[in-house]
């Protein structure tokens, strides 16, 4: 039942190009906002797997950054330039595998 610490996440425009060009996803629904308006988006949209990165930063300050080996997240809507994330989870149940705590 131990709640972790709440992360809040501002996303910027500038957080969707930085991490295109890292990650190598240039679609330019991330970053070109006629084009994304082209493809009926109302504006530029994050990366999925930028947000799961960014909410997964709760869980590594938890349980510290060589510790966490699985996280799986459910996309639930878009994210756009400005929107806030706020990150928060509660630990249901500790189990332990091999030696392994694992946190459910």
């Amino acid at each position: 039942g131990d709640e972790l610490p709440a992360k809040v996440f501002r996303v910027s425009r500038g957080d969707l190009v930085n991490y295109a060009g890292v990650v190598g996803d240039v679609n330019p629904i991330h970053w070109h906002e006629e084009f994304a308006k082209a493809a009926g988006l109302d504006n530029v949209v994050a990366h999925g797997m930028l947000t799961m990165g960014m909410t997964g930063k709760m869980l590594t300050d938890y349980v510290g950054d060589a510790r966490l080996t699985k996280y799986g997240v459910r996309f639930t809507s878009q994210v756009w330039p400005g929107d806030t994330l706020d990150a928060t989870a509660t630990v249901k149940a500790i189990g332990e595998k091999d030696g392994v705590k694992h946190l459910l």
